[in-house]
């Protein structure tokens, strides 16, 4: 199998089967570098590689790019897994699971542990209110 490797940085074309994610939360200023290193150390207990951590300033944004160094079946699995489990780090740690793109899809099953259940519900109120025939963005992030 062909590695994906240029420069010394691990670079996966889509669809060649490697896992890759970056992945994007925002804690407060003084949990920032506990998160780097927990979440390095939940990517390696799940066999993953990371590549890059970024901290973005204002508010106090932080990035993880993360490989599956090996390309193994399997690797998407424990991408998605380590990736939920940081991001969840982040919200206990008063922060967010997302700060610069929408929830959408991927992370919506994510969000009442942000929100709690009643900051979903009051999403869903809303959303009917605005949009009562459900044309707007039907069946992504509020079912």
């Amino acid at each position: 199998m062909r590695r994906c490797v240029w420069d010394g940085i691990l670079v996966c074309p889509p669809n060649s089967g490697w896992a890759f994610a970056y992945i994007h939360t925002a804690v407060p200023i003084s949990r920032i570098l506990e998160l780097r290193y927990q979440a390095i150390e939940i990517f390696r207990l799940a066999d993953l590689r990371v590549t890059e951590c970024a901290i973005w300033g204002e508010p106090e944004m932080f990035s993880v790019i993360a490989v599956d160094p090996k390309g193994e079946p399997g690797g998407w699995d424990r991408m998605r897994e380590a990736s939920n489990v940081m991001m969840e780090m982040a919200v206990e740690m008063g922060g967010t699971i997302e700060y610069c793109h929408g929830v959408g899809l991927r992370l919506k099953h994510l969000l009442p542990k942000q929100l709690g259940e009643g900051g979903v519900v009051l999403m869903k109120r809303l959303k009917a209110a605005m949009d009562p025939a459900g044309i707007m963005n039907p069946g992504k992030l509020l079912d």
